[in-house]
């Protein structure tokens, strides 16, 4: 049975973070900084892709308020902002059996 929409705009909301998370790099960059904040060369490093995709996802998710940026002298380090994604990939990881997520992000 289908839920009567009681608030539009918490399933507008709901979609906007899932859509947000919803690609596969983006998904590995915040599963990554749930564990730790970390500077974009970095990602970038870790991930394999080049420099200028990592930052194009970084600021995609950081408008989508996702997570933030701080200044630490010339480099700019993220992190998860938002509660409710660690929970989503938290539930995500017991899901799908992905137990490395923790002691990957502190390797890093």
């Amino acid at each position: 049975m289908i839920n009567k929409i009681s608030d539009k705009n918490n399933y507008l909301e709901m979609s906007q973070i899932l859509r947000s998370i919803g690609h596969p790099i983006r998904l590995q960059m915040l599963m990554g900084l749930c564990g730790s904040e970390c500077n974009v060369n970095k990602v970038w490093r870790q991930l394999g892709i080049s420099q200028p995709l990592a930052s194009q996802h970084l600021i995609k998710m950081r408008k989508a308020g996702l997570v933030a940026s701080t200044r630490k002298g010339k480099q700019i380090c993220y992190s998860v902002t938002d509660e409710r994604v660690r929970s989503i990939l938290t539930y995500m990881c017991d899901l799908f059996g992905v137990t490395e997520q923790k002691k990957t992000t502190k390797e890093k």
